[in-house]
């Protein structure tokens, strides 16, 4: 196997390896609420047509290689022919320095695209890590609530009426059980 030929097929396989990870870079970003799982999902397009665009150019460049090739071993038995072998290897050196240049291109792009979805991801963590607090907060004001009304017993208003001693002591009992439902009210509005 010629040098030139291993190059090809290692092009190849690094142009494969990039296509591949870029289409997988999104996976497991289950977290993203719909508004958001569309503008990725329309970035991702954009990012695939992108892909596809910059595989479509290392093909031609890889093609390229392959008539360079060609036309260096038509050439190399020529002592006339020396001058035209010379150029085609340094536009081959050209054509191998583009192909790294597209490939690294697409590395970084790539690169860049993980790291805004780790970034995403962190955020979408944090906002999960603060309603999981909210949550068990909510949990705990109302077993304490539910507590409350348990130790004074099911009171209603008409019960209030009635139980009370005197006057200043239904004003008391109402003024409670006003509280009572202005913070249930707050903490519902949360």
């Amino acid at each position: 196997m010629s040098k030139l030929t291993g190059f090809k097929k290692a092009a190849a396989c690094t142009a494969a390896v990039i296509i591949c990870a870029s289409a997988f870079s999104g996976a497991g970003n289950g977290m993203i609420n719909a508004d958001r799982g569309h503008a990725l999902s329309s970035e991702l397009q954009d990012n695939y047509k992108d892909i596809a665009s910059k595989k479509k150019n290392i093909d031609e460049l890889i093609a390229k290689q392959e008539e360079l090739d060609k036309k260096i071993a038509d050439t190399k038995n020529d002592i006339s022919a020396e001058q035209e072998n010379k150029e085609a290897i340094e536009e081959q050196i050209a054509t191998v320095q583009k192909t790294i240049l597209a490939l690294n291109e697409t590395i970084s792009e790539t690169q860049d695209e993980i790291s805004a979805l780790e970034v995403s991801i962190a955020e979408k963590e944090v906002q999960v890590a603060e309603q999981h607090e909210q949550i068990v907060q909510g949990v705990g004001d109302f077993k304490v609530r539910l507590k409350a009304m348990y130790v004074a017993g099911n009171n209603t208003y008409s019960d209030i009426i009635i139980g009370a001693s005197d006057f200043y002591d239904m004003l008391m009992k109402m003024e409670l059980v006003k509280r009572v439902a202005e913070h249930n009210d707050d903490n519902m509005n949360r």
